[in-house]
C-alpha cells in the first residue's frame, strides 16, 4: 500500500532557471533568479528569502536543533558549575573575615572592608544568578540581555570588585589568611580564564568560525550590536581581572624568607617555622620592676630598668609560665635583695642601689627579717581558629610577707604594670637579668632600654611583601580571670 503523497512534490512543479524564463515571475530578463534545490530541479522564491526560514524545511525536535544543541547546554552546566563555585568562595571568605580576632602581630579587619566584602557578595550572588538564566535562554536562542554585555557588566561589578577587595586583604600579608583566602585565589583564576574563553567563543563566531555551530543569522545577529566601546570594556576587563586573580595567588602561595621568595602551602601556625622565626626571634616579655630605693634610677626615671621575663617561643610552647619577682627595698645602711623565679629555675642577688651592683647569692631571702614585696605572673598561650598567630594573656598579683617564711597577702600598695615584647639580641639565656661579660666574673644588671638597644616590636613586626605595620597586639592582654595565687610565689 503507498504511503500518503508529500504534498510539496504534488503542489510545486520543479521548474528550471533559465536566464530567459524569468519573464512569468516578473523578474527582469538576463538574471540570475534565486531558488531552492529540490528533488527534479529548483523551486523559485522570492527576494525576500532566507535559509532558515524555509517552507520545504522540515522542523526537528527541539533538542537537536541549532539553537538548543547540547553543546550550548553543556556549556551551560559548566558555568553553572563555575558560579556556584565562585559564589561559595566569595560566602566562606567573607564568614571567615567576619568573625577573624585580633591576635599577635596581625589584627582583624577594619569594618569597611568587611562592609564592602559583604555588599559585593549580595551583588556577585544576584548576577551571578542572573547571569546563568541569561545563558539558560541564550541556549535556546533567546534571551533577556546579549550575553556579551551581560559578561561586561559580570566582570566590572562583581569578579574585579571581588578581587580586589582580596588584593587588599593579603596586600599586607605572606600567607593565606585562611584556607577559604587560598581557595578564594584559585577560584578566582579559573572564573577570570572561563569567562575569558567564553567571551573568545562567541567573538570567533563573528569571525566566522562556527565555534558553537550559529547559524549566519545568529552571526549577524550578535555581531550587529558590538562595538569598539564594549569590545574594549570587556579586554580591559579581563586584563585587570587576571591581573587582580594573579596577585592574590602569589601573596597567598609565596612568602618573603630573608628577601627570597619561597613556596609555602596553608598549615597551622607552630608547622610553619618561617613566619615564627621571622616574628619571635629573640622576642621576649618585659616589664619595669618599682624601685628598691628612692634614689634609685627607676624612681627617677620610671621605665628605664627592664626584666625580662620570658620569651614568645617559651610561652607558645608550655602553654602557662608563671614568673615571680621578689625583692626588699634598700635603706641607707642596708642593700636591697632581688629574686626570681621561672619554673624551676631561680636566682637570687644583692644589690647595692647606689652603685647598682648585683651579687649573687644562693640563699638571700631568708636572711631578711624585713618586708618582702613579690610580683606574680602568669601568662597563657590562648590560640582561636580565627587567629593567625594566636594572642597571649596575663595577671598578676602584688602581694607581700613580713618576712621569709611568713604568710603572704595581697599588698596594700599596688603598682601598674604593664608587661611589654621587645627585641633585643643582647641577652642572657636563662636569666632574668643581663651579664656582662667585660670581666671574668659576669656583672648583672637590669636591661636598659637605650643601651641594650630594646627594640619595640611595632618597629620590627612589618608584615606582608610591602613590609607594613602590624595591626595586631603588641602587649600582653590583661585577663582578670586568670587565676593568681600570693601563697605560690617565693
Amino acid at each position: 500500500m503507498r504511503g500518503p503523497m508529500n504534498p510539496m512534490r504534488s503542489t510545486v512543479s520543479p521548474v528550471h532557471m533559465r536566464p530567459s524564463s524569468g519573464a512569468h515571475i516578473g523578474l527582469p530578463t538576463g538574471m540570475p533568479q534565486p531558488g531552492v534545490n529540490v528533488i527534479g530541479g529548483t523551486f523559485p522564491v522570492s527576494m525576500g528569502y532566507s535559509p532558515s526560514h524555509s517552507p520545504i524545511r522540515r522542523p526537528r525536535s527541539m533538542f537537536k536543533s541549532d539553537y538548543c544543541s547540547t553543546r550550548k547546554f553543556l556549556f551551560f552546566f559548566i558555568s553553572l558549575a563555575v558560579d556556584c563555585i565562585d559564589i561559595g568562595a566569595n560566602w566562606w571568605i567573607y564568614q571567615e573575615i567576619r568573625d577573624y580576632k585580633s591576635g599577635l602581630v596581625f589584627g582583624s579587619f577594619s569594618p569597611s572592608i568587611i562592609l564592602a566584602l559583604y555588599i559585593f557578595s549580595i551583588l556577585g550572588t544576584i548576577l551571578s544568578i542572573l547571569e546563568t538564566l541569561n545563558l539558560l535562554s541564550f541556549s535556546c536562542k533567546w534571551y533577556y540581555i546579549n550575553p556579551d554585555i551581560a559578561l561586561a557588566i559580570s566582570l566590572w561589578l562583581e569578579d574585579i570588585p571581588q578581587l580586589g577587595i582580596n588584593v587588599n586583604l593579603v596586600y599586607c600579608r605572606e600567607r593565606p589568611i585562611t584556607k577559604a583566602q587560598y581557595t578564594r585565589a584559585i577560584t578566582g583564576i579559573i572564573v577570570v580564564v572561563y569567562k575569558m574563553l567564553v567571551g573568545l567563543s562567541r567573538h570567533c563566531a563573528c569571525c566566522g568560525k562556527k565555534f558553537l555551530k550559529y547559524t549566519q543569522t545568529d552571526i549577524n545577529e550578535r555581531c550587529a550590536w558590538r562595538s569598539r566601546f564594549i569590545s574594549s570594556m570587556m579586554v580591559i576587563g579581563f586584563a585587570v581581572a587576571l591581573a587582580e586573580a594573579s596577585h592574590v595567588f602569589k601573596y597567598t602561595k609565596y612568602h618573603i624568607n630573608q628577601k627570597e621568595l619561597q613556596m609555602n602551602v596553608p598549615k597551622q601556625i607552630m608547622d610553619g617555622g618561617w613566619d615564627v622565626n621571622r616574628y619571635f626571634n629573640n622576642v621576649s616579655v618585659y616589664f619595669s620592676p618599682p624601685p628598691i630605693h628612692h634614689h634609685s634610677k627607676m624612681a627617677t626615671q620610671p621605665h628605664s630598668e627592664w626584666v625580662r621575663m620570658t620569651s614568645i617561643y617559651e610561652i607558645m610552647s608550655s602553654k602557662v609560665v608563671t614568673f615571680d619577682y621578689s625583692y626588699t627595698e634598700a635603706t641607707n645602711d642596708r642593700p636591697a635583695i632581688v629574686a626570681f623565679k621561672r619554673g624551676f629555675r631561680s636566682e637570687c642577688y644583692i644589690v647595692e642601689p647606689y652603685e647598682m651592683r648585683f651579687n649573687w647569692s644562693d640563699t638571700c631571702l631568708d636572711l631578711t627579717n624585713t618586708t618582702i614585696y613579690s610580683i606574680h605572673f602568669t601568662f597563657k598561650y590562648y590560640l582561636d581558629r580565627y587567629m593567625t598567630m594566636g594572642t597571649i594573656l596575663y595577671n598578676y598579683a602584688f602581694c607581700e610577707a613580713r618576712g621569709f617564711g611568713a604568710r603572704k597577702m595581697e599588698a596594700r600598695r599596688h603598682h601598674r604594670l604593664i608587661p611589654l615584647y621587645f627585641q633585643s639580641y643582647v641577652r642572657s639565656k636563662w636569666s632574668a637579668f643581663l651579664a656582662s661579660r667585660k670581666s671574668r666574673v659576669p656583672q648583672w644588671s637590669y636591661y636598659n632600654r637605650l643601651q641594650h638597644s630594646l627594640q619595640m616590636v611595632s618597629n620590627v613586626w612589618n608584615t606582608g611583601f610591602h613590609q607594613c605595620p602590624p595591626t595586631g597586639h603588641l602587649v600582653p592582654i590583661y585577663d582578670h580571670s586568670l587565676r593568681v595565687n600570693c601563697t605560690e610565689i617565693l
